[in-house]
């Protein structure tokens, strides 16, 4: 179907919808078949990803291993870890993998707010979290990232 509309981009939102559980067996039946769908769907020129919504894949996602070393509340879960901190090196690993899968001319971080604030992230805490992941990555990169890919798939400028 995407081949025979070449000239109508196709917006893969949310990190292509991956949703990972507590369950390691499974998580690795999901990372599977969304590697390869991911891979599938990079193959298309006119194919971006919005990096959205990552409370959807994992929650906790924000919260960098520094900022949440006391967190009673939290579970030691999939890589024997504070929950937190496990969600944030497992995201940012996926994204850093999107990035380098589609290029960061095909990528756009975004923000999927109310939704998002109701999960309890905040935009600066969203924000802060994404320049983290790339804080690596040359300029151009961040540019693409952060404005330059979204301004013109959606024809904004």
């Amino acid at each position: 179907m995407f081949h025979d509309h070449p000239h109508s981009p196709v917006i893969i939102d949310h990190l292509g919808c991956l949703q990972l559980s507590h369950d390691k067996k499974e998580n690795e039946l999901r990372l599977k078949v969304w590697r390869e769908g991911m891979h599938a769907l990079s193959l298309l020129p006119y194919a971006s990803v919005k990096i959205s919504c990552l409370t959807f894949t994992k929650k906790g996602w924000a919260r960098s291993p520094t900022t949440h070393n006391s967190n009673e509340d939290a579970k030691t879960t999939c890589c024997g870890a504070v929950e937190d901190s496990c969600a944030y090196e497992q995201l940012k690993s996926l994204v850093l993998e999107t990035i380098t899968l589609f290029g960061s001319d095909r990528c756009m971080f975004a923000t999927n707010f109310p939704v998002d604030k109701h999960n309890g992230v905040s935009a600066q805490e969203m924000y802060q979290t994404f320049s983290e992941w790339v804080s690596e990555l040359p300029l151009s990169a961040k540019r693409n990232l952060f404005h330059d890919t979204a301004s013109r798939v959606y024809r904004l400028s």
